[in-house]
């Protein structure tokens, strides 16, 4: 219970707060609630464009006036929808949901084994694991907060800009996962915001086309042609939400060519019968790891026809 004394009467008011003091509680609070739980609603689109149309098509009978032309060719109609939508928000949540851990890593030497820039068993931000010479396992944070609730992602760039990377199966990211990564020390919580990732738009186009024949003056029977996205576009719904970010701890033998693999130099010299290592050249440095974080992996309805017929009286 808060109390704040009125000026007015010096009396203690309690339970109300003013404007700053809210804001000054708000800097002092070691999570910034307004700005981590503040922002869209879950269906928000901030722009949609819809086009309705509907034509009649002129009667051929009016160059070839016969009652077999007026009977196949006459009174047909076309109609359609097009509508362009900004995508919703990529919500918050465990599963497919946009989610995050931060983990560590182990790699594998050969006893005796040193670094050869620090002449330590293991690469910086590494340490041999507790009663074994041939595991080095990461010493960096991995727990930022202590508690329950894991820290949030930093932003690095805007990911609702789309660049050009693929994932592993050639499909192009929906946003840039490139635009996340970890906070820099333990205490700091990350500054995602709330619904501040965007799903892919919506483009789509359903036309239908109807032929009219007329049974006296109360009748008439409709046949009706209807395609739904007609031209089968594809319109995801849903992209991988789940980051992982982890050290890089690529550590591996020394090919027998005697060259280490593209990206990484000889980090370890052969001890005995061991043989040399090759280490990544970002050794240490954590990444966001997930290859299938930011694409695709839900889309909606393909090109769906039907026809039916409807009778009026």
């Amino acid at each position: 219970m808060h109390a704040l004394v009125d000026s007015r009467r010096g009396n203690h008011i309690p339970g109300k707060l003013s404007a700053r003091q809210r804001i000054e509680n708000d800097w002092r609070c070691p999570r910034p609630y307004q700005s981590f739980n503040y922002g869209p609603a879950d269906f928000d689109q901030k722009h949609i464009l819809t086009f309705n149309y509907i034509y009649d098509l002129p009667n051929a009978s009016r160059h070839w006036n016969n009652k077999l032309v007026k009977l196949l060719f006459d009174n047909f109609q076309i109609s359609g929808t097009t509508s362009y939508a900004t995508g919703k928000p990529k919500t918050f949540g465990t599963g497919t949901g946009l989610n995050w851990t931060y983990s560590g890593a182990t790699y594998a030497i050969s006893a005796g084994q040193t670094y050869l820039s620090t002449g330590q068993p293991c690469a910086p931000g590494f340490a041999l694991q507790a009663g074994s010479t041939t595991t080095c396992t990461y010493t960096g944070v991995t727990d930022f907060t202590g508690g329950d609730i894991a820290a949030r992602p930093v932003l690095l760039c805007d990911p609702n800009t789309k660049v050009g990377p693929k994932d592993i199966t050639g499909l192009a990211y929906a946003i840039n996962p490139a635009c996340f990564g970890k906070p820099g020390a333990a205490g700091l919580i990350g500054n995602l915001s709330r619904n501040f990732v965007r799903l892919p738009p919506i483009f789509n186009n359903d036309v239908a086309i109807f032929k009219n024949i007329k049974l006296g003056e109360k009748r008439q029977i409709q046949l009706r042609w209807e395609v739904y996205n007609i031209f089968n576009h594809t319109n995801f719904s849903d992209i991988n939400g789940a980051m992982t970010f982890a050290p890089d701890a690529l550590v591996s033998a020394l090919p027998g060519t005697g060259t280490c693999p593209t990206g990484t130099v000889r980090a370890y010299a052969a001890a005995g019968t061991n043989p040399a290592r090759c280490a990544s050249t970002t050794i240490g440095q954590v990444f966001q790891t997930s290859n299938s974080f930011g694409a695709p992996r839900a889309a909606r309805s393909p090109r769906v026809m039907q026809g039916s017929i409807r009778i009026n009286f």
